[in-house]
């Protein structure tokens, strides 16, 4: 057993609330308390958080990638099968972390997290993956007992592509112009691309339940908000997963789309609690078109189909193309965008024409 101050034992139980399920209470207390920071940590206490972050982010791959799934290999010329770790080497399955998480997790500490008032790191300081994952660990394990809020402030979540992937329907005080395209690139690299692979799952689940939020407000202005959010979210991820050549991880989307179709019957008003009788003609149509944002990814996603159908055996990236259609048909893809077309055209005199 080492010994630690207990400043660094509230630390640690903050680090270790990250990698489980729905936290734990002790720590979200603590999370909402200040406390006097010391100048610096014992090396017992530094030693515990590198010894808990190695096997707490090898947990957490572990739990998320035992499904046997199919993604390309890192140069797209063969589509591997299995395990996260029977797809990947172990060398690739790797992240570092730099002293901005011992930063973060001071600061975690030492701040009351309903209502901090400073951020850990300067607004230019760069975040290994590592340290980036971690942010999102904290949100992820905390976002239905602590206000995002207490977050934003720090330009690095404000810019972070899976708090915006997760949490587009509920960052009200913030713009998704904050997140830059470029933002994603060191996700979608060959080395790192493991990470974004694990979360696909989860990832087509809060989609669905983003989704879901939208179309559940009562008033039209959250709906405005949380939708376009969520509509420029999806836009750039598609927009750098295409870039990247892993249009494969879009099938996220296409997942997300049909489960939500599933949900809601069809003969049932898409946006269900919200009264936008009186409204003019154009701020309804504005709002249900917003109300269905997730929908109007599906044009992106035909596009793609539509791609792939034309590419040759001895086109480049035949291979690519092969796996793109076989998800479109395993996910039904042509079902769902008739569902879609239909949706759309249900609601065509407010929102206009259905995807073609």
């Amino acid at each position: 057993m080492r010994n630690v101050s207990q400043y660094e034992s509230n630390l640690l139980t903050i680090l270790l609330s990250h990698f489980r399920p729905g936290g734990s209470a002790e720590s979200r207390a603590l999370l909402i308390r200040r406390q006097k920071a010391p100048r610096c940590l014992s090396r017992n206490c530094v030693e515990l958080i590198q010894q808990f972050l190695a096997t707490g982010i090898t947990e957490w791959a572990a739990r998320q990638g035992w499904r046997k799934e199919r993604f390309p290999d890192t140069d797209g010329t063969l589509v591997r099968a299995g395990r996260l770790w029977k797809r990947h080497p172990a060398e690739e399955i790797s992240l570092s972390f730099s002293q901005h998480s011992v930063e973060w997790l001071m600061w975690l500490t030492s701040a009351n997290m309903a209502a901090p008032s400073s951020s850990p790191f300067p607004a230019d300081a760069k975040l290994t993956l590592g340290d980036q994952l971690l942010l999102f660990h904290t949100i992820r394990s905390h976002s239905g007992t602590l206000p995002l809020s207490g977050f934003l402030h720090v330009r690095q979540v404000q810019n972070h592509p899976l708090v915006w992937l997760y949490y587009s329907d509920i960052l009200k005080d913030a713009a998704p112009e904050q997140l830059a395209a470029s933002e994603f690139s060191p996700w979608l690299s060959p080395h790192n691309i493991w990470v974004f692979e694990t979360l696909m799952h989860d990832l087509t689940q809060a989609i669905v339940r983003q989704a879901r939020t939208v179309r559940t407000h009562l008033s039209p202005q959250d709906i405005l908000t949380a939708g376009n959010h969520m509509h420029q979210t999806l836009e750039k991820f598609l927009n750098a997963i295409n870039a990247a050549g892993r249009r494969d991880l879009g099938v996220c989307v296409l997942r997300a789309v049909r489960l939500v179709l599933d949900a809601v019957p069809q003969v049932a008003p898409w946006l269900s609690r919200a009264d936008l009788s009186e409204l003019r003609l154009a701020d309804r149509a504005e709002v249900m078109r917003a109300g269905m944002a997730l929908f109007h990814q599906m044009p992106v996603l035909q596009q793609w189909q539509r791609e792939s159908l034309s590419v040759g055996f001895y086109d480049e990236d035949y291979q690519a193309a092969q796996f793109w259609k076989s998800l479109w048909e395993e996910s039904q893809g042509d079902t769902t965008l008739q569902r879609v077309n239909q949706r759309l055209q249900d609601a065509a005199p407010l929102a206009g024409d259905a995807a073609q």
